[in-house]
């Protein structure tokens, strides 16, 4: 016997999707590790918002951060010359992120 009254059922929908001029189906370190060395074009994580209602997400394989709009349209935050895990990311690149990450609040 169930107490509380059944769910909202709410169907799922695609509010934006990376548009196919920002992916990169290239082979990287984060590939090798967990893809096999299968190329990726992008893997996001860590959505968050900031106050004005954007989307922030990262982009692992590549090290890329992303602003999505409320109206869906994407921009990129931060782009490195070198892979995250590349021997030539060096303290300066890393500084570009806490940047980027600090315009985003």
């Amino acid at each position: 016997m169930n107490l509380f009254a059944p769910p909202e059922v709410i169907e799922p929908r695609v509010f934006s999707r990376m548009p196919d001029s920002l992916r990169r189906a290239t082979r990287t370190a984060w590939a090798d590790f967990n893809k096999a060395g299968q190329p990726v074009d992008c893997f996001l994580e860590g959505p968050s918002f900031d106050a004005t209602g954007n989307l922030v997400v990262t982009d692992i394989p590549h090290g890329r951060i992303f602003k999505v709009s409320p109206s869906g349209a994407w921009a990129s935050s931060f782009m490195p010359t070198a892979a995250p895990s590349s021997p030539t990311t060096s303290a300066v690149s890393w500084r570009s992120i806490c940047r980027a990450v600090k315009l985003l609040r």
